[in-house]
């Protein structure tokens, strides 16, 4: 049955385009906005989507070639935490020799063949805290681990929802992929498939044909699910064909990588492109290969699948990357913090140490990024924990900048105590935030005007952080200033430039007494464990942070711990043991978390039944052990006094 269309989508006068287009059909005349089609021509494609604007090529593909996921490939959904904070870290914030956090592909921005996994999930004795994650009110498992059999396998991600057109990237080995981030795998794990397969997904082809799959969800968010790239067609390439498709895809991924090396929240970072003194080789060249690249892999996907660029081409294939940059001051001043507190290596910038070698698409992730320090060698022979922006102080953050600066010849043209003073924090906190996470690993401890700040490095903290600031910092301050005041309220006749300086001494002689008293009360019960992430382990020093808002977010976060919402945390269970020890009975996710799960379950055979009937087979359940409170009160002072039962 023939059936005639009117596309009017891009037309701002509809009515009357309409009745032009109508007149038009009624006398036989040809309009660009009409479409003559077969109903039947529907089926061929997915869903049948009425995709009446598309040549009959496109559609005859659905037909004519296999399924992606009926040749060597498949796409799938992949982990579902279902409590993302609990689970989930941005990699930074995690034990840097971790074991069991591991990166985790949960979607993002828009970016072809490559992009960075700045995530990492807790996958601890094989994920057994998510898998144990359930409901309390119905007891009911919440969280997924679907297609568990491929994680940590080499592959392609892409961001399932999006408003934009799909992003293929390569994913490396090692990963677990999410339902927001699904996964794509080759089933020998062949990185040259894989490779070659990151090219055609990223042809405008794949897509459009991709497009045709969603029907009219394309004109607003889409949402790309692994059931629509499984039944996308897939010609069959010659050998010949994907080597040079994986060439090509290696071209692109590497221009990709190389710009990330500069980014000092990947783990491909080296270090930054000081101002006047490095700059990005071959930049021109290297961005005219990726355009060359580009428009190679449509030729080929393009004459692989036998349609013209005509039929499915409404935008010019160009696709640049912008290989212009130099980093500016707040970078530079963070890449120098981070060398100051020894996370990163200086010696990469003066040649005494060599520059890594490249790495290939699918290589595992490494724990550090090439230009973190490895051998423990830093710029300043002692271990700086603690750097104060106080000029007469040795640890002066300022000063040691500079020092590090002049080091490596580098021409400083801006004021870095302002700009540490001003916007450094801001900067660190945005550059320091992604996926909803906010994770600052610099922390500004201050005094509530801001005279008064100490800086402290979040992988360095321990639970003598804070009485190492009061003893070697704000003490010995306090007494500097209650020494000068005293001086000055001796004098007889006091300038007007002295009555200034007495009035400023007095308010900061206060601020700092208030800011010892506020670290002194924390010490006492503050032990941080950086597998609780950043933002629970600053919970409790939200009086000591004055941008406003990280200020409120952590004084949030505190509030929601007092309450017990975040009772997985180890800080939780450091600061309210028995209320976090009574939930563990209750709870078998929490009892994992705190490695108390044997002393509150046990597993216990217990009869199948189906349909209300028992089968007569057996299984083995976890279920609470039956304890009165008496003796769930004991255990649990048990537990505090002795630690976790070795059963």
């Amino acid at each position: 049955m023939m059936a005639i269309f009117f596309r009017l989508l891009s037309n701002i006068d509809k009515g009357n385009t309409l009745k032009d287009a109508i007149d038009a059909v009624n006398v036989g005349i040809t309009h660009s906005e009409s479409f003559l089609i077969n109903a039947d021509a529907f089926d061929k494609v997915p869903g049948s989507p009425f995709s009446y604007w598309v040549h009959n090529e496109i559609r005859n593909s659905f037909q004519d070639l296999t399924a992606l996921g009926k040749q060597q490939f498949t796409a799938c959904v992949g982990l579902q935490t279902s409590d993302d904070f609990r689970f989930i870290r941005l990699w930074w914030e995690v034990p840097i020799h971790s074991n069991y956090w591991i990166p985790h592909a949960k979607g993002g921005e828009f970016s072809e063949f490559y992009t960075d996994l700045h995530l990492v999930v807790n996958w601890k004795n094989d994920g057994l805290e998510i898998k144990n994650f359930c409901d309390l009110n119905s007891g009911k498992i919440i969280s997924y681990s679907r297609s568990e059999q491929h994680y940590f396998k080499p592959g392609l991600t892409w961001t399932k929802s999006t408003t934009l057109e799909p992003s293929f990237r390569c994913m490396p080995a090692g990963a677990i992929f999410g339902v927001s981030g699904l996964g794509l795998i080759h089933h020998r794990n062949d990185q040259e498939y894989l490779l070659s397969l990151s090219a055609i997904a990223n042809s405008k082809l794949f897509k459009h044909l991709l497009s045709l799959s969603l029907g009219l969800a394309a004109e607003g968010r889409k949402h790309y699910e692994a059931g629509i790239v499984n039944k996308n067609p897939l010609p069959l390439f010659s050998k010949d064909e994907r080597k040079h498709l994986a060439q090509l895809a290696k071209v692109i991924w590497g221009a990709k990588y190389l710009l990330d090396k500069f980014n000092e929240t990947s783990h491909a970072f080296l270090y930054p492109l000081l101002v006047q003194k490095c700059d990005l080789y071959c930049a021109k060249d290297l961005a005219n290969d990726v355009i060359r690249a580009f428009e190679k892999i449509e030729n080929i996907v393009s004459q692989a699948y036998n349609i013209s660029y005509a039929n499915y081409l409404n935008d010019p294939i160009e696709r640049a990357i912008d290989f212009s940059h130099n980093s500016g001051e707040l970078e530079i001043i963070s890449w120098c913090v981070g060398v100051i507190f020894g996370r990163f290596d200086w010696r990469l910038l003066t040649g005494e140490r060599k520059l890594p070698g490249d790495i290939d698409p699918f290589d595992p992730l490494p724990s550090k990024s090439p230009g973190m320090v490895f051998d423990g060698v830093r710029f300043f022979k002692k271990e700086i924990e603690i750097c104060v922006d106080d000029n007469s102080h040795e640890n002066d953050l300022t000063l040691m900048i500079g020092m590090l600066l002049q080091k490596l010849d580098y021409l400083i043209y801006f004021d870095i105590k302002k700009r540490i003073c001003e916007n450094f924090f801001s900067f660190h906190l945005k550059q320091y935030s992604k996926s909803r996470r906010q994770a600052p690993i610099y922390w500004p401890l201050q005094t509530p005007s801001g005279s008064y700040t100490l800086w402290v490095y979040y992988h360095l903290l321990t639970e003598q952080t804070l009485y190492t600031c009061i003893n070697n910092f704000v003490e010995p301050k306090l007494k500097s200033v209650t020494d000068d005041l005293n001086d000055l309220r001796s004098k007889p006749n006091r300038s007007s430039t002295e009555e200034k300086e007495l009035a400023k001494l007095t308010d900061l002689e206060a601020e700092l007494k208030d800011f010892r008293d506020e670290l002194l009360r924390i010490a006492m019960f503050w032990k941080p464990n950086l597998n609780d992430g950043v933002q629970i382990t600053a919970a409790p020093l939200w009086k000591l942070f004055q941008h406003r808002q990280w200020q409120k977010k952590l004084k949030e976060t505190w509030e929601n711990l007092e309450k017990g919402e975040y009772d997985w945390a180890h800080l939780a269970y450091s600061i309210w043991p028995e209320r976090v020890l009574g939930k563990c009975h209750t709870d078998r996710s929490l009892a994992i978390a705190h490695d108390v799960e044997d002393d509150f379950w046990e597993e216990i055979e217990v009869p199948v039944i189906r349909r209300g009937k028992d089968t007569e087979k057996t299984k083995q359940e976890w279920q609470p052990r039956k304890l009165s409170e008496t003796q769930v009160r004991d255990l649990i002072r048990q537990i505090i006094e002795t630690g976790p039962s070795s059963r």
